[in-house]
Formats: C-alpha cells, structure tokens, sequence
C-alpha cells in the first residue's frame, strides 16, 4: 500500500498536470481568437485541435461569445454537441450576463439628456439630536411603484445644501431624478455618508454641525415643503426619547394627520385588493 507521503506526492502531481492542461485549452482558445482575422480562420484553427480544447470547452464557449466571434462559436459548438461534450449551462449563463451588460450599455446611452423628464423623488427624513436621516425613494409619489435601481447616481453635500441627482428607465419612459434640499441649519459633509438602502431607495445619514441641537424643520426657512415630503415614522421611533421633550403641539398634530393618511392609504389598497370585478354568468345553450 503507498504511504501518506506517496499519495499526497501523486495527487500534487495529478493537480499540476490538470491545471497545465486547463490552461493550455484555454490560451490557445484566447490565441486563436487574438492571432485570427476572422471566424474562418478561428474556425479552422478550433477543428483541427478539437482533442486539446474539448477539456476547455465552457472557457472557450466564454471566450468566443464575448470575443463577439459567433460564426466561430457555432461551429464550435455543433462540435461539442458531436463529441456528447456538455456546455449549455456555460452558454446559458453567458449569453445572460452579456444581455444584462448590453442592456445596460443601451440604457444608458440610447437617450439624450433631453429626453429625460425631470421628476423630484419623493423622500421621508427623520432626526435624532445629532444626526439628520433622509430615504429618497426612486419614484414622485410614496405610493406608486418607481425605479428598482438607478444609474449615474451623483451626490453633493454642502453646509447647507444636499443634491441628489439620478437616472433610471421606467418601462420605456426615461427619468431624471433630481432632489436639492436646502437645509434649516448646517451639517458636517465630512462626518455625513450616504448610499443604496433598500431596494429602489437610497439613505443619508447627516451629521449635525451644531450636536445635541433639536431642528424645527428639515428645510430652509420660507422654502415650500414639498408635496412628496413625510416623516420617516420607522426612523422617528428609534430616536423618540432623545427628542419628545422637543416636539411642540403644531408638529405633534401634523405628524398625527401624516399618520392618519398612511393608514387611509393602506386601507384604500386593501379594500382595491378584495374588490374584484364580477363576471356576468352566460348561458350559453340559450345563445345557440
């Protein structure tokens, strides 16, 4: 019987010998393709080493589709098929991940910038005595269904100044979202972050300039608050008994009537849910 040492030895070797023949399947994949001028040349090259390539097949499947050589790619693929040589999960994955970055690529640059429509997204801010929460959602209402994620996202932070700017494909309708809130009081840029929450949201979490100060608003004064403005309720309960001492009569009431709005749009939307349309029962003999 080998010893340890022996067959520890023997499956070094045969590790070394597999990953010597990967990687020469898969360079003289990729030289072919690098050395060729066209398909036929590809092609002619990949049948006559058929025997190398067969245990590189999926990399090569790889190499080939994203080269863009796809009179190549079929040939080599009916070969495979020939030889009972497995490469349809390789080549499903693939031509997926290619579509996914191709339809990207169209996303982005099929469309001029004035094409976009300007759409202020609807957003919920809270507070705690140091730090200012914001939950931009990637839609103009809290109530209908927006953008699942953005592109070419830009933010700026100033002392007194926040500016959300982002770009998304709803359907075929293209939309630029764009959010400058000037702020009540200052916060620290440096000490602020920001980035993707849930999915179709994005957060900030601003730091105070001035701790420990309770803010009376979110926005400057004599700016209008925004239709698609609300309180962040989740957020606000978290910081609750740092800022109820600060909380006067008038902001308790309009957060009671924001409060009872959300809870008259979730029964609306209940009551649409269980009303289903009525189909009028035919008889069908008498018809004919």
């Amino acid at each position: 019987m080998l010893g340890q040492g022996k067959k520890f030895l023997i499956l070094l070797i045969f590790t070394i010998l597999m990953k010597n023949i990967y990687s020469a399947g898969n360079n003289f994949c990729n030289t072919a393709i690098k050395e060729s001028n066209d398909d036929n040349s590809i092609i002619e090259k990949l049948g006559k080493n058929m025997h190398e390539l067969k245990n590189e097949a999926n990399s090569c499947v790889e190499s080939l589709l994203r080269s863009g050589n796809f009179k190549a790619l079929e040939f080599f693929l009916n070969e495979l098929n020939k030889r009972n040589i497995k490469f349809r999960e390789t080549l499903s994955v693939s031509i997926n991940n290619l579509q996914k970055k191709l339809e990207d690529l169209h996303n982005k640059f099929r469309f001029d910038e004035s094409d976009f429509q300007m759409v202020s997204p609807a957003f919920q801010w809270a507070q705690s005595m140091h730090h200012i929460y914001i939950e931009v959602k990637f839609a103009h209402r809290h109530d209908s269904p927006g953008c699942l994620e953005v592109k070419n996202e830009t933010v700026d932070i100033y002392k007194n100044l926040v500016v959300f700017k982002a770009y998304c494909v709803l359907g075929d309708v293209p939309i630029k979202f764009t959010l400058p809130l000037e702020l009540w009081q200052e916060v620290n840029s440096e000490e602020s972050s920001h980035g993707f929450g849930s999915v179709g949201r994005y957060q900030f979490t601003l730091k105070k300039r001035q701790g420990g100060m309770y803010w009376d608003r979110l926005l400057k004064e004599g700016v209008d608050k925004p239709h698609n403005m609300k309180v962040w309720f989740e957020m606000r309960e978290k910081f609750i008994d740092q800022i109820q001492q600060y909380i006067d009569d008038d902001e308790e009431e309009e957060f009671k009537r924001e409060t009872e709005e959300i809870h008259r749009q979730a029964k609306d939307k209940k009551k649409k849910k269980k009303t289903k349309p009525v189909v009028e029962e035919k008889n069908f003999d008498s018809e004919l």
